[in-house]
């Protein structure tokens, strides 16, 4: 007798040979006894057939040695003996059909690495510049959108379990960001980069970087301005009397006051550097007989620091008497003020005192020229509004009105301004009994009265710098309420928000005013994700059974929104029993990346059983129940790492062998990272 078939490349998985299904060529077919003991060996040939001829009767098995990278979708006896089937011949029998196939399953890859702050705008991530949470980031292949995410802590985003191919990644900035690096270049491709992957390769290198443009507003620049105190004694910059009235002001045309004045005299000179090129500056005093020399990290007078000074006097610009004299190395910005103050102290003798500089690319080791009049404002200049880098508060979600844990889904909210009528916060999420915790810290541009205000239709409370201006935790329809604090320009402050819906409309807005602005809804760029808490664990808990299998089952559905199947029909979707039964559900994930997933079930065995596991259609391994002995007892699966996108994933468990053990009964499935 013989023993024959095809081996072909099933590449649709369905486990017939389709008419554009071709055999696999030069694959190795054994034949073998029950035992595994070698009999005979060939090749399948340019049509994917193998034969054994000229065989005696006897029970046989016939195994394929499949190429790497390829998966068993059919064998005559079933996919729980892998690679081979068992065969009976009978005398003089030809046995044909022992067929075999395979599909390629190329290994997975991933896109992506971060979206980050390009303060200073040159292209590389500084190690004090932070990522942009909350950055829509979407993944293209051709023109259609295969998935989208939100930059997570850091501003760290990624796509997994993709096939090679070339991609577009494409950056939505926050408002009023502009890109300064791009992994093609920012004029090939604004907020876009084309990124070719490979089989298995994890790109990490696709990056993004933004940064606010400076000002564009112009500050008048000649000159700075110089008060000066007559009859003060004493020879420390302390003794200069700031806190009174000088008894003149004049404005200088450079950073060098007029000489020989006098003695016992005390002035300070103040107003804003402004730098010709963005780079590294140094600085210099000359002076007799002392001075200090102090410069702000922007033009907030009250951040500035001593960076350099005279404590004995020296020489008309005599720059390097003492090391004092000299500055650390100064990272300025063009065309940015730069808040600027120096105390002088006159008592007898000689006087002077001069204020110098290197400009980028310039030696160090001594000053080029006194900072002239081009480069300096005086204290009474107008200014730009320093800008603002929010990118919104994160918003964290439960599926209960009681902000119970575990949540469902954290986000970064770019504005509290909703107006969900009937409708649902996000895809897959309920429309009723939900509620909401934004937090982070909030940015005052100027200082004064603030007035915040919230309008709310469910209950709404909210809390700024520790104190708690609203507190209206009611079920009630669309209502402002506000409160009043005193906040200082340029400071943040610890921000907390939280809001439930109960049934009917969900309205959740935040408001403010102060001096000089009308209510208006509290701005992007004046709202920050991270305020120094832990981020609290992302749990996203998805139901699986709608019928009444189990006392106890229903009892656990939290009111999330989940979509079941069930192979055969039955009445209990959670129930997987027979080979091919399936629960599949939709999970909804606010970040990509890796979770732990686990499921809830009973099994009335005593020993574990195994079910398949699937996410967006890629199969990923495989999660094992032990026996809880009965199936009104509910236990938790042993856990398994699965890579999720943001947004919406199908996770699917599946019986697909007889050796996967008896049935088990999910009640909800649960990913968590």
């Amino acid at each position: 007798g013989s023993v024959s078939g095809l081996v072909w490349n099933d590449a649709d998985s369905n486990a017939l040979v389709g008419p554009s299904e071709n055999g696999l060529v030069g694959w190795t077919v054994k034949l073998t006894t029950v035992g595994g003991v070698l009999i005979d060996q060939t090749a399948t040939d340019s049509c994917g057939n193998y034969h054994f001829n000229n065989r005696p009767a006897g029970s046989y098995q016939v195994v394929v040695t499949p190429l790497p990278q390829y998966g068993e979708t059919f064998d005559t006896d079933g996919l729980a003996t892998a690679n081979s089937a068992r065969v009976t011949l009978g005398i003089g029998q030809n046995l044909i059909n022992i067929n075999f196939g395979y599909v390629f399953c190329p290994p997975l890859g991933s896109i992506g690495n971060r979206v980050w702050n390009d303060c200073d705008g040159d292209g590389n991530q500084d190690v004090n510049e932070t990522g942009l949470v909350g950055v829509n980031v979407s993944l293209k292949q051709g023109s259609t959108t295969l998935a989208t995410a939100l930059t997570g802590p850091n501003g760290i985003y990624g796509f997994n379990n993709l096939i090679a191919g070339t991609y577009t990644v494409t950056v939505t900035p926050p408002n009023g960001y502009v890109e300064t690096f791009g992994l093609d270049g920012i004029t090939v491709g604004v907020n876009r980069a084309t990124v070719v992957l490979s089989s298995g390769l994890n790109r990490t290198d696709v990056d993004f970087g933004y940064r606010l443009p400076p000002p564009t507003c112009v500050v008048p620049t000649g000159s700075i301005s110089c008060e000066h105190w007559g009859n003060t004694w004493g020879h420390s910059c302390s003794q200069v009397p700031v806190h009174t009235t000088p008894n003149s002001v004049c404005s200088l045309s450079s950073f060098e006051p007029s000489q020989n004045c006098g003695d016992h005299y005390g002035r300070r000179v103040r107003g804003y550097i402004v730098p010709p090129t963005t780079g590294n500056y140094v600085l210099w005093v000359s002076a007799s007989d002392n001075c200090q020399l102090y410069l702000s990290s922007d033009q907030n007078a009250a951040k500035k620091q001593k960076i350099c000074e005279t404590a004995s006097g020296c020489g008309f610009r005599e720059w390097n008497r003492t090391s004092s004299q000299k500055s650390v190395t100064c990272s300025l910005t063009a065309g940015v003020p730069y808040y600027v103050e120096l105390l002088h102290k006159q008592e007898s003798g000689g006087d002077h005192c001069s204020v110098s500089w290197s400009k980028p690319g310039e030696n160090t080791s001594c000053p080029s020229e006194v900072i002239p009049g081009n480069c300096l404002a005086p204290i009474t200049a107008p200014l730009c509004t320093p800008a603002c880098l929010g990118t919104g508060l994160a918003g964290i979600y439960y599926c209960n009105t009681t902000l119970t844990a575990p949540s469902v889904f954290t986000r970064v909210d770019p504005l509290i301004d909703f107006s969900w009528g009937n409708g649902s916060p996000a895809a897959n999420f309920v429309s009723d009994n939900f509620s909401v915790s934004w937090n982070g810290q909030v940015e005052a541009p100027v200082s004064g009265q603030f007035i915040f205000t919230t309008t709310s239709d469910d209950g709404v409370r909210l809390w700024v710098n520790g104190q708690q201006l609203v507190n209206n935790w009611t079920a009630h329809t669309a209502t402002d309420n506000s409160g009043t604090i005193t906040l200082t320009a340029g400071q943040k402050y610890l921000i907390k928000m939280e809001y439930f819906e109960g049934t009917g409309n969900a309205v959740a807005r935040l408001l403010w005013s102060y001096p000089g602005q009308a209510a208006q809804v509290v701005p992007t760029c004046r709202l920050y994700p991270t305020a120094g808490q832990p981020n609290p664990p992302c749990v996203v808990k998805c139901e699986a059974e709608t019928g009444s299998h189990s006392s106890n089952g229903g009892s656990h559905n939290n009111g999330c929104s989940y979509s079941s199947t069930h192979a055969s029909g039955g009445s209990a979707v959670g129930w997987l029993d027979n080979v091919g039964a399936y629960c599949q559900v939709s999970c909804v994930t606010p970040s990509s990346g890796s979770y732990q997933l686990k499921l809830h079930c009973s099994n009335g065995y005593r020993r574990p059983c195994v079910r398949s596991v699937y996410v967006n259609g890629v199969k990923c391994g495989t999660i094992t129940h032990n026996g809880t002995g009965g199936w009104e007892s509910y236990t938790d699966s042993t856990p398994i790492t699965v890579n999720l996108n943001s947004g919406n994933n199908s996770i699917k468990i599946c019986r697909d062998t007889t050796s996967q053990g008896g049935a088990i009964d999910i009640d909800y499935f649960e990913c968590s990272k």
